[in-house]
């Protein structure tokens, strides 16, 4: 996360965006978190009612105030689910074009010397991949980050007035996920970095070899560049491949902890209502919460794997942003000066 506290200056002039969208973030989560507590409430009271020998005439118009509640809220939610998207991703739409209009105003205010070290194919990757990573994260990450958030805090709320005994039981295994994901975080950034830098390789090869392709043909040249070319692309390809076989153990580590806590909701919160401490409907809303917590947990993985990609194409934009520009040309007029000039021990060497 060290490198993307440069994205600091992009977050601060688009703030108020953001600030909205995270707003339109909450507003969308707590129509969602307030229908289980709406199908709970159904659930009690038709028992009640069936309990004191209602007839079903008397349980219709509670069935249908109900989903006339519960579309109400479906539909705010779709709303403002909407709203935070026009928010928060065309936020990252504009720093993503302000990022690249950086990069290119740095570009072409560096040295000669910066275009021998560099390659132009790495710059253009830079200019392409890495930006469009790095927006991934000013944009997706960001939002589904706060969007799993306050559906974690809201939820766990709720299901703490519940039962707290209950909430406890359901949380425990998530320390087992937290180290997980700092494992697997640790790894996919380092093999992430490497794949970024083997795509920039590839880029460069590409890009001089269409540039030359004159004297590649003039000297016969077209089967070594080739095979060439092969042993970059399959070196790029082996690390693409180890980055996703890391990146898949995510989903299947998540959803193995998220089915334990709907296990142990389900057993434990089943001998609470057989004590009578929680009745049926505060028992259905309870699952249903644990339910609901199952793609904001799994985002975890996604938003990991996003975060380490911005992470290791940042560092990449910074080797380039953090060199100084050229320095501007002195054009002040200098006394004329007489004398020899001497070359004893001169030597050079290409870098």
């Amino acid at each position: 996360m060290n490198q993307l506290k440069s994205l600091a200056p992009y977050f601060r002039k688009h703030q108020i965006t953001f600030y909205i969208g995270f707003l339109f973030v909450v507003l969308s989560n707590l129509g969602k978190v307030f229908s289980p507590k709406l199908i709970g409430q159904l659930i009690d009271e038709i028992l009640a009612h069936l309990k004191s020998g209602a007839s079903n005439g008397d349980i219709i118009p509670i069935v249908l105030k109900f989903i006339v509640y519960y579309f109400i809220l479906t539909l705010l939610s779709a709303v403002f689910t909407f709203l935070m998207r026009q928010t928060i991703i065309v936020a990252s739409r504009k720093i993503e074009y302000e990022m690249k209009n950086n990069l290119y105003a740095h570009y072409q205010n560096m040295e000669m010397t910066f275009f021998k070290k560099f390659f132009t194919g790495d710059l253009m990757s830079r200019m392409s991949e890495d930006i469009a990573k790095v927006r991934e994260f000013v944009g997706p990450a960001v939002m589904y980050m706060l969007n799993m958030l306050t559906m974690l805090i809201v939820s766990v709320y709720f299901m703490w007035r519940i039962s707290p005994e209950l909430t406890l039981y359901v949380l425990s295994p998530l320390p087992f996920l937290s180290f997980g994901i700092y494992y697997l975080n640790n790894k996919i950034y380092a093999n992430n970095l490497a794949k970024q830098k083997l795509l920039g390789q590839l880029t460069s090869f590409a890009q001089e070899t269409y540039n030359g392709i004159r004297i590649v043909k003039s000297f016969v040249q077209e089967k070594i560049l080739s095979k060439k070319f092969t042993e970059i692309s399959q070196e790029y390809k082996n690390q693409s491949l180890l980055v996703v076989k890391l990146e898949s153990t995510f989903q299947p580590l998540i959803t193995s902890l998220i089915s334990l806590s709907i296990l142990i909701a389900v057993y434990k919160g089943g001998a609470l209502w057989l004590e009578h401490r929680i009745s049926s409907g505060e028992l259905t809303e309870f699952i249903m919460y644990v339910n609901m917590l199952t793609w904001p947990v799994m985002s975890i993985g996604w938003i990991a794997t996003m975060i380490q990609r911005a992470s290791a194409s940042m560092e990449r934009l910074n080797n380039i942003l953090d060199i100084p520009v050229e320095s501007s040309l002195d054009t002040g007029t200098h006394p004329a000066t007489a004398g020899n000039i001497i070359f004893d021990n001169v030597s050079f060497t290409y870098p």
